[in-house]
């Protein structure tokens, strides 16, 4: 399996082009011309279809994550985390780390000197640090459950089932209605798990991934895999004896339920894990703000406590800000994450920022916070937004502060005279 990768907004083509075209296999660029060109649910997929210097392109959108081809080819798609140089590595670790915190992945200190020392692709890392979460999992030992057993015997084993046997007919007298109880590992955590190694077994392409799967999958070669995973992993169990399995729930979740916001369309399904960027932005922004709150304020994401209009007596065009921070019932500010690059310099360029978004967070002010208080866009850190920029007002008592969030340190870089840190440690 080949591995071509490229940043948010990179572009493909099958045809020989420039350094900033990367070049792909035309099977691959077929099928994902055919995936650009393809609705789902309403929505166009994750690749448009351009034209770039007379040559036909694809351009991916702001989608991160691994997308396979039928023919072979893995497209890896990086966060484009700086406006300078792109690399790959740096990109991986920013996205390992958000996508660690969004789904609760558990982060070892391995997990992270692999990532700053290897140059595999994003699945293949993912599928390591599945695969060692796994075994360790299974050096502690898996987990068995005592399982019901009903049926029919010529000889009675467990409890006699009276109801059942009075209603044999005659020619099966002979048979004993029985049920008993069996001590097995036949449960539905250890079904999810090896139908979770059997997925990524057939996802790598790296020769120490796929050893350590099937290893694993050899301990675990007595378990069927699962047929039904939503009943499954709704009969997950979070007993105190389960503790050592809730570190591979998040993966298993992940891979098996694949959390990619678009689906494939035909009949393909290699791999496919996507995540909209702004999305997990906007997430990760949030679990992170949620961790340095004051005990007396409570963070709600994508509130929809109020509409833009009510027509009919029915609320029209639903307000849902990414952050509200509420004390007690009041809600006393709104956030907005967005990720997009702005420059603190080119104040004639009103710095980059949309005019949309400012109609939005001024919507969200006037619904949410009756017009009066302050409300935050929140942006990545990048060389040309360092720090907040000077406050915005609406008018005397609305107003709004742009800031950057250093995606490095974890931080947020605000002006010491916004109203910020009131309620943030």
């Amino acid at each position: 399996m080949s591995v071509i990768t490229l940043p948010e907004f990179g572009l493909l083509s099958c045809y020989p082009c420039d350094t900033n075209i990367k070049q792909i296999p035309r099977s691959a660029f077929l099928w994902l011309k055919q995936q650009a060109l393809t609705v789902v649910k309403g929505k166009a997929q994750f690749i448009n279809l351009i034209a770039r210097h007379g040559i036909e392109c694809l351009q991916v959108k702001n989608y991160v994550g691994v997308i396979e081809t039928p023919c072979g080819t893995c497209i890896e798609v990086l966060p484009k985390i700086t406006n300078k140089s792109f690399t790959p590595v740096q990109a991986r670790k920013t996205l390992w780390k958000m996508l660690s915190v969004v789904l609760k992945l558990k982060a070892l200190e391995s997990h992270n000197a692999l990532l700053k020392t290897t140059s595999k692709s994003l699945i293949e890392i993912l599928i390591h640090l599945f695969l060692t979460e796994s075994s360790h999992l299974l050096h502690k030992g898996l987990r068995s459950d005592y399982k019901r057993i009903q049926g029919q015997l010529r000889f009675i084993k467990g409890r006699l089932n009276i109801t059942s046997q009075l209603r044999q007919p005659t020619s099966k007298q002979h048979h004993f209605c029985i049920e008993y109880d069996v001590f097995s590992s036949n449960r539905a955590e250890n079904r999810l798990l090896k139908k979770t190694l059997m997925t990524v077994l057939g996802w790598s392409r790296d020769n120490e991934n796929q050893r350590l799967a099937r290893e694993l999958l050899f301990l675990l070669d007595a378990i069927p895999e699962s047929k039904n995973i939503a009943i499954d992993l709704s009969r997950w169990s979070t007993q105190r004896d389960m503790v050592h399995y809730q570190a591979v729930k998040p993966w298993i979740d992940l891979i098996l339920r694949n959390h990619s916001p678009w689906f494939l369309s035909g009949s393909w399904q290699g791999v496919s894990m996507l995540f909209p960027m702004e999305r997990l932005f906007e997430s990760y922004v949030a679990t992170l703000l949620k961790k340095s709150l004051h005990p007396e304020y409570k963070l709600v994401e994508q509130s929809t406590l109020h509409s833009l209009l009510q027509h009919k007596e029915k609320k029209m065009f639903q307000l849902r800000p990414d952050i509200s921070i509420r004390k007690g019932s009041v809600v006393i500010s709104i956030l907005d994450a967005k990720w997009k690059i702005i420059n603190s310099n080119s104040r004639e360029k009103k710095y980059g920022l949309s005019q949309a978004d400012m109609y939005q967070l001024y919507a969200y002010g006037q619904k949410y916070l009756q017009g009066h208080g302050e409300l935050y866009l929140i942006y990545p850190k990048q060389a040309s937004f360092q720090e907040s920029l000077p406050r915005f007002d609406f008018d005397k008592k609305l107003s709004l502060w742009v800031i950057p969030f250093d995606l490095e340190s974890d931080k947020f870089i605000n002006n010491k005279d916004s109203s910020f840190n009131t309620f943030t440690n």
